[in-house]
């Protein structure tokens, strides 16, 4: 075999490697799909895919899982809110303290 005949050979082996692969993550998709649809469970193994990556998990780890997945989420802390005379008086506290501020800026420039 010739220089030329290995490098078609290899361009050709690229393209199918490429095709394959385009095939085994399309067929990986469809798989996902349907054992998010159904649960799909194979031999007490929970099939689907992690990050584009294909998992199995025992279905009592994945019942797990989804046990604590579907616990009511913790509540959110809420902010408290300020009523008009606290939002006055902070107000006041911080152009007092800018306005210091200012002042000692002016008086370290002299």
């Amino acid at each position: 075999m010739n220089g030329m005949n290995l490098k078609t050979a290899l361009a050709d082996l690229q393209t199918d490697l490429a095709n394959v692969h385009a095939e085994v993550t399309r067929m990986t998709d469809r798989l996902t799909a349907l054992s998010n649809m159904l649960g799909l469970s194979i031999n007490g193994t929970l099939v689907g895919v992690r990050h584009g990556k294909l998992v199995t998990a025992p279905v009592a780890v994945t019942a797990l899982n989804a046990a604590q997945d579907s616990a009511e989420p913790p509540r959110r802390r809420r902010r408290r809110t300020m009523s008009p005379a606290a939002r006055k008086a902070v107000s006041e506290r911080m152009k007092r303290y800018w306005s210091s501020k200012r002042a000692a800026q002016r008086k370290a420039a002299r």
